[in-house]
């Protein structure tokens, strides 16, 4: 069965999207079900909380993806399974998804197809799958 994809999203910061992510994450994966967890915000914050490493050290993330002709071969180079967090997957961003989603837009890229083109790579491999959205809804997507 095709993972439910849960999206924190608000135009404000400060407002709990990630805590909410991770948090949720956590919990669901407690409860046996396989969590994805997709940073969509340059601060990083959920990548940090998730990841044993440092996103800012991380040699690719999730606007690599994005950018890439074609995601799908990035992928595995991408995804962090070993979050410290039962069932819990990373696909992280840090400070460059910044630079990148104006690369992106400059482009022309259609970021949210080929963010869904990623998620409907992976959907079967996933009970659910949460996005956490930057606080401006110019961002990435």
């Amino acid at each position: 069965m095709a993972a439910k994809v849960i999206v924190m999203i608000n135009n404000k910061g400060g407002v709990g999207k990630t805590t909410l992510t991770t948090n949720l994450g956590d919990g669901l994966g407690r409860l046996g079900n396989n969590i994805l967890v997709i940073d969509l915000d340059p601060q990083g914050n959920s990548s940090s909380l998730l990841s044993p490493v440092n996103p800012e050290r991380l040699g690719m993330n999730v606007g690599d993806l994005m950018m890439a002709d074609d995601p799908l071969i990035h992928l595995g180079k991408c995804l962090i399974e070993e979050t410290g967090f039962k069932r819990v997957n990373l696909l992280p961003a840090n400070l460059r998804l910044d630079i990148q989603a104006e690369e992106i837009h400059m482009k022309m890229f259609n970021a949210s197809f080929r963010l869904k083109k990623v998620v409907d790579e992976v959907k079967d491999l996933y009970d659910y799958i949460i996005i956490d959205c930057p606080p401006r809804l110019s961002g990435v997507l």
